[in-house]
């Protein structure tokens, strides 16, 4: 952003980044006023939560888990690779 609070041209955020900064203002417009911030729609959660959004190869990549492969474990599974 400018000093004036507008981006430049090559620097524009996508549609996906200014749907989590809307997300972010107005969860903390609710917070600020007391206000409960959930439930909300699996649309805002994906917009702010980069995790939620790791099969974007870009997001992936950014939080380092470019070609990892998911996996699904139990409660049991974690505690037993905590031992």
């Amino acid at each position: 952003m400018n000093h004036a609070g507008e981006y430049s041209n090559s620097r524009r955020p996508s549609s996906r980044q200014r749907g989590a900064e809307s997300a972010r203002h107005a969860s903390a417009k609710q917070i600020a006023n007391g206000e409960w911030t959930i439930p909300t729609t699996l649309d805002e959660e994906k917009a702010a939560n980069p995790f939620l959004r790791a099969d974007v190869a870009s997001v992936a990549a950014s939080l380092g888990l470019a070609g990892k492969p998911a996996r699904r474990c139990s409660r049991n599974q974690r505690a037993e690779e905590q031992v």
